[in-house]
């Protein structure tokens, strides 16, 4: 890794993010605004997959998916009555760590109507999901070994279909920040995005990963709030006070500008404690 370039002009564009789905789902939760409503963009080959997914017993799902013999019959059962599930807006009803830094259920419609055209969500069923978008639930892995016609795993299934969507939406100037995890980062050809012009950039967090998956969810949040232009603005980004940028830096393999963050534990135990006497 070599310090990054210098001289780089700072200016307003469109900055897209990268983030992964959630496995766990809250289906209960709703938002106090009546919001607009749309489908993923790539609902041809995800019916392709999910009437692949739909042929599986509940022991192919469990040994495909590493899946208890609780949730394995919760997604066969899933699979089976797809049609019949309710859709959910995807960043609402998505509940994992990243989602709870996100916090996207607590967002104003305004806000949340600038995260819809600047998150895209990776996802092994349906591809790219923007945050508005209405989804079923469901569990599949993008590392998911799911053999069809187009290769032995979803990455692939889809290809380039994903990286051509998210281009779709792009323009030449454009950044695209990546905080997805490596298994889906991976369904991204992003040599063919910095061919079309995008400057890339990667956030890390080093530590533990309980700790990193929710400081993505919240840089998103950070952005998302600040209507930000400039990707250099997401530097000053804090979390709740525990974290602090040290250190930017350029991969000349990869062509991405990366932005380190370090977690201080002892602002964190402060911020923890703060917290639970506010419970109290």
């Amino acid at each position: 890794m070599k310090v990054a370039r210098k001289g780089a002009e700072s200016k307003a564009r469109r900055v897209m993010f990268l983030l992964s789905p959630a496995k766990a789902m809250d289906l209960e939760r709703t938002h106090k605004d009546n919001l607009p409503a749309s489908l993923p963009m790539l609902q041809i080959k995800q019916e392709q997959l999910l009437n692949l997914m739909k042929t599986k017993t509940k022991s192919e799902l469990k040994t495909m998916m590493k899946l208890s013999d609780k949730l394995a019959d919760l997604n066969y059962q899933r699979y089976r009555d797809f049609e019949n599930l309710e859709r959910r807006p995807a960043a609402i009803c998505f509940d994992g760590q990243a989602y709870q830094g996100l916090r996207a259920y607590e967002l104003p419609k305004e806000r949340l109507l600038w995260l819809h055209d600047n998150l895209r969500v990776l996802s092994g069923l349906y591809g790219v999901i923007r945050p508005l978008d209405e989804i079923k639930p469901y569990r599949l892995e993008m590392g998911t070994k799911v053999a069809t016609d187009n290769g032995r795993d979803l990455y692939q299934f889809w290809g380039d279909d994903i990286t051509d969507t998210i281009l779709e939406d792009l323009a030449e100037g454009d950044a695209l920040v990546n905080v997805a995890s490596q298994e889906y980062a991976k369904a991204v050809n992003f040599s063919k995005c910095r061919s079309a012009g995008i400057d890339l950039y990667e956030m890390k967090f080093p530590g533990p990963a309980v700790f990193a998956k929710k400081a993505r969810g919240s840089i998103v949040r950070f952005a998302c709030e600040n209507g930000m232009k400039d990707p250099q603005e997401l530097r000053s980004w804090c979390g709740d006070g525990e974290y602090s940028f040290v250190d930017e830096s350029f991969n000349d393999k990869t062509h991405f500008t990366v932005f380190t963050f370090n977690r201080d534990k002892a602002a964190a135990a402060a911020l923890a404690s703060k917290k639970k006497k506010q419970r109290v």
